[in-house]
């Protein structure tokens, strides 16, 4: 039995790592393309291709997970999410994962199991805005107005710039008959996003109540 001598053994290691890295990172850039063009089903065929050659490339399955979310392929989102849950390898993505899935129960109205991710997504990693901000939409929709307030205030604590949660704050403000403070909320989500239309569209509807109908008429032209 012949023996290849230790420096091609070593040559022919590094040059498949050296292989594999590169297949991979093709792969997985495709995948990411394809998913910014919104073409998931190319996307999924990607990351599975890397998953094929390296099982153990948790940006890969997280990706995928991804994938399939977009293209409302909960089921398997959810299979992948849990995989990736259950690998200690991929503790860095378990926060990540935790908000997926909330997003996905959301959608799916099952707010029992989208607050008790989102409350593991926060314990994994309390500086993710966006998990603070999915309980708050769980609380919303559980009619916890007092809780969904202090969670959307808690993500903008986190991110200063987060539009989406100050509309919200403007809107349970509104729905609370507080109009001064849902004006100031709105105007700060204008600031951030001048092209929301909800928010514009609300200000129109509080100097409506407000008797400024002058007002409101503008905001309703920027809606429109």
């Amino acid at each position: 039995m012949k023996f290849l001598p230790l420096c091609m053994c070593l040559f022919l290691i590094y040059t498949f790592i050296l292989f594999a890295s590169g297949f991979s990172g093709v792969h997985q850039q495709r995948g990411l393309d394809y998913i910014r063009a919104g073409l998931y089903n190319q996307a999924q065929q990607e990351f599975q291709k890397v998953l094929s050659k390296t099982p153990d490339d948790i940006e890969s399955y997280y990706q995928l997970g991804k994938a399939y979310q977009l293209d409302d392929m909960l089921d398997q989102a959810v299979d992948v999410y849990y995989q990736i849950l259950q690998r200690e390898t991929a503790k860095k993505l378990h926060g990540l994962a935790c908000l997926s899935l909330t997003e996905i129960y959301i959608k799916q109205g099952d707010f029992k199991s989208a607050e008790s991710s989102a409350l593991r997504a926060i314990k994994l990693n309390p500086k993710m805005p966006h998990a603070h901000y999915q309980l708050g939409n769980v609380y919303v929709q559980q009619n916890r107005l007092g809780l969904a307030k202090i969670k959307f205030s808690e993500s903008i604590e986190i991110d200063p710039d987060f539009s989406d949660a100050y509309q919200w704050l403007g809107r349970i403000a509104l729905m609370q008959n507080q109009l001064e403070k849902s004006t100031n909320y709105y105007l700060k989500a204008i600031t951030l996003t001048p092209n929301s239309a909800s928010s514009y569209y609300n200000l129109a509807k509080i100097h409506r109540l407000q008797g400024d109908t002058i007002q409101a008429e503008k905001y309703l032209v920027r809606f429109k």
